[in-house]
């Protein structure tokens, strides 16, 4: 999947050669290339491969890192392309729609691609807040968003007026930054969860929003009842709604984790406040790293995919389970976007005990890690 980072390194290269007519352009990342030298094998943003090839005539450069067109390109060998590398390749397509004979490639190395998303992430991580939106100001073009900072929530009025703001919203069915879509103001709506990248005022309650990335989601924390393999669902006794049943449906891209027994440990006793409600401090070795900083990474996915994949055979009546969905207009049944599953171990947090659960307008560190709710996601 890809990064919001080389979503906006491909539309920057196709803002490069946009306004040459009369041929077919092809973004995407090389996934192998021909030992002759003349060719390569390109997996295309939005899925799917091309054979793409060249002859003496074809023209090579390497753009700069975030270019939107072609000043300051550099000539470049072909030679020099390596898989990973990303390609905005311009020719004729054959009438299959396989091949692309190119008369120009640009290049933006792997190397680059990855630079520009570290910088952006370091920029999200210093500049960014995330939240819940609480009330939407069309009028005076304000957001006002609930966040939790330093175990205190408050809420910060973002500025959203500017015109060069970018309003993004995650597509349905999807938490992944990559795959946010461009969006409005006004479609934002109170219970949202937000993220915000700007610069805060001095007193730190306002923020002079540059992007701001929204989306609407639900979370389900409980205990499985049923697993049924075949039709690939669940049923999870509610926590804290009188033990109603939620009907479960996972999906093939849906990402199931188990968390690890010493990782349970650590978030029951940050339930219990023994210590910080941060997950990315109960994470060994750094798994959920994306929630550090107050969990203001751009792609909260990061650190969750980190943890030890399972399936669904994998997940047994009466494990505790949290899942995370897409909000929609009946809450009958949930879709898995996110889901983590764990054994709570017998003990005074355990079960018989407080089952993990967070006491009364505490953060569950559980749900944190699905990366939405009421807190930094």
């Amino acid at each position: 999947m890809l990064t919001a980072a080389a979503r906006n390194v491909g539309l920057a290269l196709v803002l490069a050669v946009a306004a040459v007519q009369g041929r077919d352009s092809v973004v995407g990342v090389v996934s192998a290339v021909s030992p002759g030298g003349h060719g390569l094998v390109l997996h295309k943003d939005g899925g799917g491969e091309l054979a793409v090839s060249w002859d003496a005539r074809t023209t090579f450069l390497r753009a700069r890192p975030g270019a939107t067109s072609l000043e300051g390109a550099a000539p470049v060998e072909p030679a020099q392309i390596a898989a990973g590398d990303r390609l905005l390749c311009r020719g004729t397509l054959d009438p299959a729609g396989t091949t692309l004979s190119a008369n120009r490639v640009v290049l933006m190395t792997r190397a680059d691609v990855e630079g520009r998303r570290e910088r952006e992430h370091e920029d999200w991580q210093r500049r960014g807040v995330a939240g819940v939106v609480s009330a939407v100001d069309g009028a005076r073009q304000e957001i006002a968003v609930r966040v939790s900072e330093n175990g205190a929530a408050k809420t910060l009025l973002v500025d959203a007026g500017a015109p060069a703001v970018r309003f993004r919203r995650y597509a349905p069915g999807s938490i992944r930054f990559a795959d946010a879509r461009p969006s409005t103001l006004g479609e934002l709506a109170a219970g949202d969860q937000v993220r915000v990248l700007g610069n805060r005022s001095a007193d730190g309650l306002r923020v002079a929003a540059e992007e701001v990335v929204s989306g609407a989601f639900r979370v389900v924390r409980g205990t499985v009842a049923i697993v049924d393999l075949t039709a690939g669902t669940l049923a999870v006794r509610e926590s804290g709604r009188a033990g109603s049943l939620v009907p479960v449906t996972v999906r093939p891209d849906s990402l199931l984790r188990r968390l690890p027994p010493m990782m349970v440990a650590r978030l029951l006793r940050a339930a219990e406040g023994a210590v910080g409600a941060s997950p990315a401090a109960a994470s060994p070795g750094g798994a959920a790293g994306a929630w550090n900083g107050a969990g203001r990474a751009p792609d909260p996915d990061e650190g969750f995919e980190r943890l030890p994949a399972v399936t669904l055979g994998d997940v047994s009546r009466g494990d505790e389970i949290a899942v995370l969905g897409p909000k929609q207009a009946s809450e009958a049944g949930l879709s898995v976007i996110k889901l983590a599953v764990w054994a709570t171990p017998q003990g005074p947090a355990g079960r018989g005990g407080r089952g993990g659960a967070a006491g009364q307008g505490q953060a569950d560190p559980f749900t944190e890690l699905l990366g939405a709710g009421e807190v930094p996601w």
